[in-house]
């Protein structure tokens, strides 16, 4: 019993980490830093939800089973209290709205592109010049990288 137990909790474990990962880690997700004077995040709560989250692979129903809807994890930020067999429908209104607002919803549509991206991410934040905070491309107007800080990694 404990072996099973063992197994099915490294599984969980590791299935886990790549929805996570695969959400948060990956290109498309913003990761803004709050303003120096004030500590806060420029944007609202909703608003950072949607620029720190990325939904993946929408179409892949046994996916979206196994993992319990969280490839729609901007629907699963937003509307926590929501069942995740709602996501599906939810989406197309989260992007309507996201449109209306001028927001980016970032999306990858299959699970292979969301492991593609995370890797493309991993191999851009293990540069030197992405922990010096000296490119140009890991560092915009928009999200300055501190030099005493580097890139963080994802939380």
């Amino acid at each position: 019993m404990l072996l099973f137990y063992g197994i099915a909790s490294f599984v969980e474990g590791v299935v886990l980490s790549v929805v996570f990962q695969l959400a948060h880690c990956v290109e498309e997700a913003d990761f803004p830093l709050p303003r120096p004077d004030t500590g806060r995040m420029a944007a609202a709560w909703a608003e950072h939800q949607v620029q720190t989250t990325v939904d993946f692979a929408p179409r892949n129903r046994f996916l979206t089973w196994y993992v319990g809807g969280l490839n729609f994890q901007i629907e699963h930020h937003l509307f926590p209290q929501i069942c995740h067999v709602h996501f599906p429908a939810l989406a197309p209104l989260v992007q309507q709205t996201c449109r209306e607002f001028g927001l980016r919803y970032a999306i990858n549509s299959t699970f292979r592109a969301g492991v593609t991206s995370h890797f493309r991410w991993l191999r851009r934040m293990g540069r030197a010049d992405a922990a010096s905070g000296g490119s140009a491309e890991s560092a915009t107007p928009d999200h300055p990288i501190p030099k005493e800080q580097g890139q963080f990694a994802c939380t």
